[in-house]
């Protein structure tokens, strides 16, 4: 019986070296074959198909097992179980560990003894190796902001006393993320064209964690002597988590500071004969997270004074996918309208029918 190794590329330091040995036995046959070598991944054990012109027919003889053995110290590295078909065709998985190794395929018995045919050994190639790495914690977090109070004038941004870059930002707008190290912020802002010693005395101080992502709206009323919501900046999380498949994530944020909006129904009216409450009891200064299917507009009504009919109503294009913020926000004169914000800072003003 004849066994050959084939290995991956090698250098002339590991030329193989191969002993070939014959044997008969009552038992079976025995081989001994070896080569010093970088080991691969894989070891490819099989044998010539049993039509072979050497014409022996091996339906019916058992495999029982191949075993890799270390020459140096004999310890079995692996054994490879097969079933003995009209083919012979086993993988086994060699750890690789970077150092050369000398290895020999031994023992390999069959219950019956059958003449000596041809088997390949085959090293399907020397691997590359990598040092692995762990995974490494964030030590960022990601933060934006939206101007939506009504009555403020456009603002320039403050982080510890320090602009941040995001400046001219006007009721509604909406910027893209920062990234900015993880920890306690105080977010200030003040009127455009004026300095830090403008700010207005409403800030935000919130400790930022690392890998997550926040949206800072700046909402009410400087003036709030008409009963409305008075100004605050409120930090919201955002999952920007991989989204379902087939589906777009939706944050909806309650920012319409006009009393009569403190809390409103916002139901899906896109069948006119099925409506359906989306958010019930929807308070201000709070937000829902649902996921919804993409590919599809939606009609969604705004309920103010909770009789389960819309008092204004808002086309959703078919065109939102990923994760997409929505917020309701009412102007100067206590119009209600919505305002999407995408996940790379592009904003979009969607008014009432």
């Amino acid at each position: 019986m004849h066994f050959g190794l084939s290995y991956g590329p090698l250098t002339e330091e590991h030329e193989s070296r191969l002993s070939e040995a014959y044997a008969d036995s009552d038992i079976g046959d025995y081989f001994d074959t070896y080569k010093e070598a970088f080991v691969s991944q894989y070891i490819h054990i099989n044998h010539p198909d049993a039509s072979s012109e050497e014409g022996y027919d091996f339906t019916g003889y058992d495999w029982n097992y191949a075993r890799l053995a270390g020459l140096n110290d004999d310890e079995t590295v692996t054994t490879v179980p097969c079933e003995w078909d009209e083919t012979l065709d086993c993988y086994d998985l060699i750890p690789y560990d970077g150092e050369q190794t000398v290895l020999s395929l031994s023992d390999a018995f069959w219950y019956e003894d059958f003449p000596n045919i041809d088997f390949d050994i085959l090293n399907l190639g020397v691997p590359e190796i990598t040092e692995p790495t762990e995974p490494t914690e964030p030590t960022d977090a990601h933060v934006r902001v939206v101007h939506l109070s009504p009555d403020a004038p456009a603002v320039d941004v403050y982080a510890n006393g320090s602009a941040v870059g995001v400046d001219n930002v006007d009721f509604p707008a909406g910027s893209a993320y920062l990234t900015v190290p993880a920890g306690e912020y105080t977010f200030e802002v003040a009127p455009t064209g004026t300095s830090y010693a403008d700010v207005v005395p409403v800030g935000l101080t919130a400790d930022l964690e690392a890998g997550v992502s926040y949206t800072a709206i700046a909402h009410g009323y400087l003036d709030p002597t008409n009963g409305s919501n008075g100004f605050a900046i409120t930090p919201f999380v955002t999952d920007r988590s991989e989204v379902t498949e087939g589906t777009f994530r939706l944050q909806v944020v309650h920012a319409a500071a006009a009393d009569a909006f403190a809390q409103v129904d916002i139901w899906n009216i896109t069948d006119a004969d099925s409506p359906a409450a989306l958010i019930e009891d929807f308070d201000y200064g709070t937000s829902v997270t649902t996921e919804l299917p993409t590919g599809v507009a939606f009609v969604l009504g705004v309920d103010v004074d909770n009789d389960a009919s819309p008092d204004a109503t808002f086309n959703i294009p078919d065109s939102l996918t990923g994760v997409v913020s929505v917020y309701a926000v009412n102007d100067t004169a206590g119009v209600p309208f919505l305002f999407a914000h995408l996940d790379d800072g592009t904003t979009v003003q969607i008014d009432a029918e």
